[in-house]
């Protein structure tokens, strides 16, 4: 529930990007399981094949997913930044203390 509410306080653009990754996450730590269920836990799915899907899994586990990080680092950047701002106004707020 925490995370939610923290996502509707966000940037929109940073929502998305943020809904996006934690669905990458997700789905594809859910299909290791299922590959090794599939694979060598039942036996259903040939070695060869096993390699084949792992490595999909895994190209798409880090390659995909850095993609979308770095192609929307600008935008993550920018967020960061205003909070920071919004940070450094607040602390601006404060009485000095001596």
């Amino acid at each position: 529930a925490m995370l939610v509410e923290w996502k509707a306080n966000m940037n929109p653009i940073v929502a998305g990007t943020y809904g996006l990754v934690a669905s990458m996450t997700l789905v594809l730590w859910c299909a290791y399981p299922i590959m090794w269920a599939l694979c060598e836990g039942t036996g259903i799915l040939s070695g060869e094949i096993e390699v084949v899907l792992y490595t999909i899994l895994d190209v798409i586990a880090k390659a995909a997913f850095g993609f979308v990080l770095l192609s929307n680092h600008a935008t993550l950047e920018a967020a960061t930044a205003s909070e920071s701002d919004k940070q450094a106004s607040l602390l601006g707020r404060l009485p000095a203390m001596h």
